[in-house]
């Protein structure tokens, strides 16, 4: 999805630019939105990330020639909409079944048996499991110590992320 983000300058101190930012993790880390953004512009259309947290937060800053001034939002939450059935495919993983309560398997395209890191986060952001060597395809998950909840997965090889998924524990 595509929002408008908006803001307003208060009080100009020679301004030279925007930045913007985006976090997921309530401000502990940022990741860059665009930079150097007109100081005439005060509104970007942001692809919102493929990702799930309730600790979403937006920093602009403002550029200045001596010292540059920011405000941070509030948290707020990022949720991926999609419909929740015994099968559920994003971005080339599929998750079956989906949601699960003891054990689900992960299905993966991967003909020339490259070896895979599969890295499972909660809601928040926050890493919880990682799975490496996956090269056949396809790894069973077994919920273990994970409570009921929303997954993201990320499928990776050492120099490129490979696609995206969601799991739900019952």
């Amino acid at each position: 999805d595509t929002i408008t983000i908006e803001w307003q300058e208060l009080v100009s101190h020679d301004p030279e630019n925007w930045d913007l930012f985006y976090s997921i993790d309530g401000g502990v880390t940022w990741d860059t939105v665009k930079v150097d953004i007109p100081i005439s512009t005060l509104s970007y259309e942001w692809v919102v990330p493929n990702v799930e947290t309730l600790q979403a937060r937006i920093r602009i800053v403002q550029d200045n020639v001596v010292d540059d001034y920011q405000d941070i939002s509030d948290d707020f939450t990022i949720s991926m909409i999609a419909g929740i059935d015994d099968r559920l495919e994003i971005n080339n993983i599929e998750v079956y079944p989906n949601p699960f309560i003891q054990q689900t398997t992960i299905v993966f395209p991967n003909p020339n048996f490259e070896s895979h890191t599969l890295s499972i986060f909660n809601a928040r952001g926050q890493l919880v499991r990682t799975i490496d060597d996956v090269s056949t395809g396809q790894v069973v998950i077994n919920r273990e110590a994970l409570p009921q909840g929303i997954y993201l997965l990320r499928l990776s090889t050492p120099d490129r992320a490979q696609g995206t998924g969601k799991m739900v524990i019952e």
